[in-house]
């Protein structure tokens, strides 16, 4: 696994074959302010990112952020990644060594400054250029402040593992099948956070190996949610989407924030202080909604870029500063900004 330098007018590009490109796009660095429904008013896009600007094809609006979303990864039709800073592509690399070969993407993460990229090659699967020898199919990275995971499929079993940055084994955990009463993985939320729920409203929220906690929240599944970066707070919506709840894993009270009323989104994300819970794409539309947790109140929020389908992928930032929403046409950003630059 290797590539080969050369030199352009912009940068050292490392080419090698080319098909399923990865890009990092470094964001110009502003002084971060956490989203919270005190400052919802304040809440806007601040950067549109047009795949278009790029002489690459690219459609796909998946991305990998570091911690305050200075930094992105995305990728598209070309085996190659790149680094683009200011809308200039600094630095190319790729880690197939035959056209021919088949590379698809799975996950990525940062931890620190150094990003982890998960990928298959020929049915092998590296994480950058060391293989990842663990049992089970990885379907999914995480990262905290000192590891990142991986969850792996193993037939019917969930695997958990902890990796250091020289990708060794440090832990892992098995999640079993349970065939007593069915049990449903919610999705969308950040690894290694794993929310399950069964279908009378029984939830079971693990930290990678840690239980956070057992809670009855009704009689429902908890179909739709966010767990917040802080781990305090799980957010959560009903299959028929009637009310928006709040549930605090601390004390294991819930309560509903707001009625819903059969409003339908793609994303439901919960700030860092679990003040505010935004909605992406309502009822199949470009646009955001946020409710304040602690009164109900509904703010539309606007609409975002234009996209040829629903975002791929849109979550929260690390430090909390930033919401990302990628689809086919490019990526957003979206931050609290000072009232002297408002729209």
């Amino acid at each position: 696994m290797g590539c080969i330098p050369m030199t352009n007018f912009v940068a050292k590009i490392f080419t090698c074959s080319v098909f399923i490109t990865i890009i990092t796009i470094v964001v110009t660095a502003q002084e971060i302010t956490t989203i919270s429904a005190d400052k919802v008013e304040r809440f806007q896009s601040v950067q549109q990112i047009d795949y278009a600007d790029f002489d690459i094809d690219i459609n796909v609006g998946w991305f990998v952020a570091n911690p305050s979303a200075s930094e992105l990864v995305v990728f598209d039709n070309h085996k190659t990644l790149h680094k683009i800073i200011d809308g200039e592509i600094v630095d190319s690399w790729q880690y197939v060594t035959d056209s021919e070969q088949i590379f698809s993407v799975i996950d990525g993460e940062y931890v620190g400054d150094n990003f982890y990229i998960l990928y298959t090659i020929d049915n092998m699967f590296w994480i950058n250029e060391t293989p990842l020898l663990i049992d089970g199919i990885p379907m999914e990275m995480g990262r905290d402040d000192d590891y990142f995971y991986i969850e792996a499929q193993l037939d019917n079993d969930l695997m958990l593992y902890a990796l250091d940055e020289s990708i060794n084994v440090v832990a892992e955990m098995t999640i079993p099948a349970d065939f007593d009463e069915p049990v449903m993985r919610i999705g969308r939320i950040d690894f290694p956070i794993v929310v399950q729920t069964t279908l009378t409203g029984d939830v079971t929220i693990y930290n990678f190996d840690t239980l956070l906690g057992e809670y009855k929240v009704g009689d429902v599944p908890t179909v739709f949610g966010h767990v917040n970066a802080p781990k305090t707070h799980f957010a959560w919506v009903d299959p028929e989407s009637t009310l928006l709840n709040l549930l605090d894993l601390a004390t294991g009270e819930n309560r509903v924030v707001a009625e819903l009323d059969n409003l339908y989104a793609q994303y439901y994300l919960l700030s860092q202080d679990a003040s505010l819970v935004i909605a992406v794409n309502v009822d199949f539309e470009p646009n955001l909604v946020a409710w304040d947790t602690d009164t109900g109140e509904r703010y539309e929020l606007g609409e975002y870029r234009d996209c040829e389908r629903i975002p791929d992928k849109a979550k929260l930032s690390a430090d909390g500063s930033t919401l990302i929403i990628g689809c086919d046409g490019g990526i957003e950003l979206w931050r609290i900004v000072d009232e002297t630059e408002m729209d």
